[in-house]
């Protein structure tokens, strides 16, 4: 029963160890962030840059794949900021009953939109990780990347699916059954004919 005991206590305490050393090897590699982490690359010539940070995950596949979906996430809030002005004027010009139906009014569409649209685009360039251990003391792993696109692939990107969904609307206009229906895509079809003339990063 005391061997049993002793056992227990050096399993409890290797265990406590490889926690202590997981935390610091975290601690230690914050030193060692590549200096994009924490200041993303600034616009250089017609290159764009974003940044990702994954919330602490057991796999790294799943730690990778939330960070890139946070870079996503970044350049959505990029297009969206840079393009506020003219969301905005499209809302009073088409109507806000008309702005429901168009995806740029909900955040989680747009990023779905960005995702889809930039997929063949997006390039990751850099990554790197850190060992962490949650308020448990269950390990896992936090990653970051640095992603990287072009000015002219982001507006190729964004601009065929603004004239897909212009396309959309008009087949949805066509088949509406009501004069009220018909003005509504009809709205929709304008609003996004004008966001694929007027561009969204050039």
């Amino acid at each position: 029963m005391r061997y049993f005991y002793l056992v227990l206590v050096a399993l409890i305490a290797v265990g406590c160890s490889s926690k202590q050393e997981l935390v610091k090897e975290a601690l230690n590699s914050v030193g060692d962030r590549p200096e994009w982490v924490m200041v993303p690359p600034a616009p250089e010539g017609d290159q764009l840059y974003f940044v990702g940070t994954s919330a602490l995950y057991g796999t790294e596949k799943n730690a990778r794949r939330d960070a890139k979906r946070d870079a996503i996430r970044e350049m959505s809030e990029y297009v969206r900021v840079l393009n506020k002005n003219k969301f905005e004027r499209a809302s009073v010009t088409y109507g806000m009953d008309s702005f429901v139906i168009m995806p740029t009014v909900s955040e989680r569409n747009f990023e779905k939109i960005m995702s889809a649209s930039t997929a063949n685009y997006l390039r990751v360039e850099e990554m790197y990780f850190e060992r962490e251990a949650d308020a448990a003391g269950v390990p896992g792993y936090k990653y970051f990347v640095l992603t990287g696109i072009s000015k002219t692939d982001l507006e190729t990107a964004l601009h065929a699916n603004a004239t897909a969904n212009a396309k959309d609307a008009q087949t949805a206009m066509d088949l509406a059954n009501t004069e009220a229906a018909k003005a509504q895509w009809k709205n929709a079809r304008d609003f996004w004919k004008e966001l694929a003339k007027d561009g969204f990063v050039q």
